[in-house]
């Protein structure tokens, strides 16, 4: 079980530091980490300095793992471009000239959440590509399942563990005893999982609240 952080947060001086925090004081806590610095891979694989900087930090925790981050466009983006982008992704240790550049794997966003065998076909030719592209370390695939409401988390929460990561937003400030609750339910439906209580769209994944030392806490 793993907090999912998507870590769509310019890394300015100090802007990363609630989750080097979070990973040193609870060593018994796994995070999985997204990183886009360029809402996909950079030109010619290269982020800017800041990114440069910072995302070798992240490899100095063994509780801390990584990934790139794909858009799919709920599978009407080409494979062929899919492909492409994880092949930028995994050269980029080498165009960087640094092993701590190297993440495990992809983070693919935009994923339908009922069954079509065509995206079925579409999800499985994708993954294939992860787990043979040299230069991702674990290769870990991770899908992506929102909510935008409590309701509909509640709705799917009877699921099966072997569904897609669960990223919920807009929760209210809750008790501690309400997250906990609300906590066991995550665990047991998903291996990933992260909540927010941003209620605006755009910032929703763009930086940390209380809640996220809160949610740190309850799974330690």
């Amino acid at each position: 079980m793993s907090i999912l952080v998507p870590l769509h947060i310019y890394p300015w001086t100090g802007v990363w530091n609630p989750l080097y925090t979070a990973a040193q004081a609870h060593p018994e806590v796994n995070f999985t980490v997204i990183l886009n610095p360029c809402s996909g891979p950079c030109l010619n694989s290269k982020p800017e300095a800041p990114y440069v900087t910072e995302i070798p930090k992240l490899k100095t925790y063994s509780n801390i793992r990584t990934l790139w981050y794909v858009a799919t466009n709920y599978t009407s983006k080409s494979i062929d471009q899919v492909a492409q982008e994880i092949y930028m992704y995994a050269t980029g240790r080498t165009i960087n000239n640094n092993a701590k550049m190297t993440v495990e794997g992809i983070f693919f966003d935009g994923i339908l959440g009922l069954y079509d065998w065509r995206n079925y076909s579409y999800l499985t030719t994708a993954h294939n590509m992860v787990k043979g592209a040299k230069g991702l370390g674990q290769k870990l695939v991770v899908n992506k399942m929102h909510f935008d409401t409590l309701a509909q988390f509640q709705s799917v929460s009877s699921h099966p563990k072997s569904q897609p990561p669960v990223m919920a937003h807009s929760l209210p400030n809750v008790a501690n005893t309400f997250l906990t609750c609300m906590v066991k339910q995550l665990e047991a439906m998903a291996d990933y999982f992260f909540v927010m209580n941003v209620n605006i769209k755009d910032p929703y994944w763009h930086g940390f609240t209380p809640l996220f030392g809160d949610l740190v806490e309850v799974v330690g």
